[in-house]
């Protein structure tokens, strides 16, 4: 099974709708290499826009997936734009920390 990715570039996803259901991805491999990754985590705000429960958008927990952190994002409110943060632990002790602005737009 393919799993579509919405990969940060460099620093902002392209825009969703309100109703769609998708996957987000932040790539890691400049900093950690071929590593394994663990204790994924991802954290949303608001950067824009009003919107008393930013974290209702996570779906279920960030997964490590190769150099990649996932996370399933459902809803939004349109016209907000959120800020999604990552972070990560590596095999060597240290740990990184992306982030990326995911703009909600009715099309």
């Amino acid at each position: 099974m393919s799993i579509s990715l919405n990969t940060i570039d460099p620093a902002r996803f392209s825009a969703k709708e309100p109703g769609e259901i998708i996957t987000l991805a932040f790539d890691f491999v400049e900093v950690v290499g071929s590593q394994a990754l663990s204790a994924p985590q991802v954290t949303i705000s608001v950067v824009s826009g009003t919107d008393g429960s930013p974290s209702s958008m996570l779906s279920g927990s960030a997964v490590a997936l190769g150099s990649k952190v996932t996370q399933r994002v459902i809803g939004g409110l349109a016209g907000v734009t959120y800020k999604l943060r990552a972070q990560v632990d590596a095999a060597d002790g240290s740990r990184y920390v992306l982030a990326g602005l995911l703009p909600v737009r009715v099309a």
